[in-house]
């Protein structure tokens, strides 16, 4: 059975999304981007820790 736009409806379906980001495949870059802030947190957060260790060591 068609639709009165033309094709059949599951077809129409797919055409009907919209593009967004995250299916454009940008997410990779955005999570990469993320995953990159948060190891830099992370290398901060060992950094002030070891000059804590070190200041309550020596």
């Amino acid at each position: 059975m068609q639709r009165g736009l033309g094709g059949f409806p599951h077809e129409r379906l797919h055409q009907d999304r919209v593009l967004t980001p995250w299916r454009l495949g940008l997410w990779r870059l955005c999570l990469s981007y993320q995953l990159s802030a948060i190891s830099y947190q992370l290398s901060a957060i060992s950094y002030q820790l070891s000059a804590i260790i070190y200041q309550l060591m020596g």
